[in-house]
């Protein structure tokens, strides 16, 4: 996995930022190639992967509370509510990824919300894309 650069808005390196993206990162390194049921989605098994796991440290490394929520992935799937569907439009993450659609549903950690994004690719899988928590 490539370590990104993050950075404050003023240019400097924010080490805050990056060591909750490490540990995001060291802590969920252990479900990839694995997967897992989605309440939302109907017990569909959604399938967390390296890259699933960037991007989940990326968005949830913004706070500690969305770092927090990010560490408890497989319960945030197990009782995310509310899927909303997006189809797939050119130029934006889904086409990176190569989804189909995105599903973004809602979650509860500590009593906030969280948002779980999973994305559907064109074999039928369902794969983790982001989940951070609302503050």
């Amino acid at each position: 996995m490539s370590k990104p650069k993050l950075l404050k808005k003023d240019g400097t390196p924010d080490r805050a930022r990056q060591k909750r993206y490490d540990m995001i990162v060291s802590k969920l390194t252990p479900l990839a190639g694995r997967s897992f049921p989605c309440k939302a989605l109907g017990g569909v098994d959604v399938h967390i992967y390296d890259i699933s796991i960037e991007e989940i440290a990326f968005h949830a490394s913004k706070s500690a509370q969305s770092t927090s929520a990010a560490l408890d992935v497989v319960h945030q799937l197990a009782i995310s509510e509310y899927p909303h569907i997006y189809a797939r439009k050119e130029g934006t993450q889904r086409t990176k990824f190569h989804f189909q659609a995105l599903f973004v549903m809602q979650g509860v950690y500590n009593g906030k919300r969280t948002k779980i994004t999973v994305g559907a690719k064109a074999n039928g899988k369902i794969i983790q894309y982001c989940l951070t928590s609302n503050e």
